[in-house]
């Protein structure tokens, strides 16, 4: 793998006159987010494509302020060859001329090898612009610090029903004398919009009308939000001056999220000692048990290729590589992602990944619907100011809806399309 500067023995050759090797060598740029669950991989992987491709020089820039430098990046069009990030990112610009569309032979193969939710956030009028990875549902299955609840003499397996849960989690809810909170039974403060989508979709809501307006500021929403206010307001299991989910997850803090197997996999590298458990969320109030738990595919992380990078041969090549199912699934292992490609799904670093294993059986459930043409990062993030406004009693369900209706409204409206 070579990053941006010449390697010792590029050096070496260069000052022997160059060889044929080296000249004839195809140059890709490779950006990617600096995180522990993802470089790791990444980087076994250039190794492994540049040992089979000694023609294709995969020069990667691994960084931290990933979603800082994509949109300037994007609007002087000087993006890398590839740029491996969520379909967040730039699902307002899918149709605005500044993204290159993935070629129809490539896009053929996408479809007949890719899980088919996946291609949802990524396309546009037919068109497909990156070459979609992993993405994860970041609901349904608990998890929960196994300590904590057995410490407690609780089974978090034994709810049958979302309120029967909320009252388990107050028995590893702990406050101090005056009343502030110094352990959380759950916390819901990581990415709420994952939480809030999940549960519209099972109390048989929208987010989106067919012409992109808000459609959750209705029953559904209203009974999805008020569950989540009810979370910090009615049953006090959590508290937003108490510590955020990651953080106090991390620190022992927390009994119980409803996250994604990607932080999963940052907590079993980054904090051995913390013994994780899952099951299943059980039913909300009002939805049949037998209901599955929809959930809302609202981005993808996808491999988003330049006009440059799509000239060069070299840049499908590694796509190639990468979809391989077999490599896929060391990827799924690694980061906590689920795999995009179908195949990968079937192999034991997937089914046998303890904290991949309980969300496979949830990917037959997921639903695109038209959410992802309108889930921007800003879109999100409006969400998330709406569920953090319930969760700390600074508006009601009511004038939180009407107020975020009104603002994703406006931030949909000015997508370019």
């Amino acid at each position: 793998m070579k990053f941006r500067t010449l390697s010792a023995a590029a050096v070496l050759l260069f000052g022997l006159g160059g060889s044929a090797f080296a000249q004839a060598q195809e140059k890709v740029t490779f950006m990617a987010f600096d995180v522990v669950n993802f470089r790791g991989a990444l980087e076994e992987f250039i190794t492994e494509f540049e040992a089979e491709n000694p023609d294709v020089d995969i020069v990667a820039n691994f960084t931290p302020q990933l979603f800082n430098q994509f949109l300037p990046l994007l609007q002087a069009g000087n993006l890398d060859d590839i740029t491996f990030i969520s379909s967040a990112a730039f699902v307002p610009f899918l149709a605005s001329g500044r993204l290159t569309p993935v070629p129809d032979d490539f896009t053929a193969k996408l479809k007949e090898d890719l899980y088919p939710a996946s291609l949802g956030p990524v396309s546009r009028d037919g068109k497909v612009y990156a070459v979609p990875y992993n993405y994860y549902p970041s609901s349904g299955v608990i998890m929960y610090n196994e300590q904590l609840w057995t410490d407690a003499g609780i089974d978090p397996s034994q709810a049958k029903t979302w309120e029967e849960f909320m009252q388990l989690a107050q028995g590893v809810t702990k406050h101090d004398a005056s009343g502030k909170m110094t352990q959380a039974g759950f916390s819901a403060q990581q990415e709420q919009h994952t939480i809030f989508l999940a549960w519209l979709l099972q109390m048989g809501g929208t987010a989106f009308d067919e012409n992109g307006k808000v459609a959750f500021n209705d029953d559904a929403g209203k009974a999805a939000l008020q569950q989540y206010a009810d979370i910090f307001q009615k049953w006090k299991v959590d508290d937003y001056e108490f510590s955020d989910t990651i953080t106090g997850f991390n620190q022992g803090q927390i009994a119980a999220t409803m996250v994604g197997p990607w932080y999963d996999s940052i907590l079993a590298k980054d904090h051995p000692d913390i013994h994780v458990g899952h099951v299943a969320q059980p039913p909300l109030p009002g939805v049949s048990a037998d209901q599955p738990d929809y959930w809302a595919i609202k981005e993808v992380w996808a491999h988003l290729v330049s006009a440059d990078g799509a000239k060069k041969d070299g840049t499908w090549r590694f796509l190639e590589f990468l979809l391989r199912p077999e490599i896929a699934a060391r990827w799924s292992a690694f980061s906590g992602e689920m795999p995009t490609v179908s195949k990968a799904l079937a192999l034991p670093e997937v089914t046998d990944t303890v904290y991949i294993a309980p969300y496979v059986d949830a990917l037959k459930y997921a639903v695109t619907d038209n959410l992802t043409e309108y889930l921007s990062s800003d879109v999100l993030k409006e969400m998330d100011k709406m569920l953090e406004s319930v969760g700390r009693g600074q508006a009601t369900v009511d004038d939180a809806l009407t107020n975020a209706e009104v603002e994703i409204n406006r931030l949909t409206a000015r997508m370019e399309r």
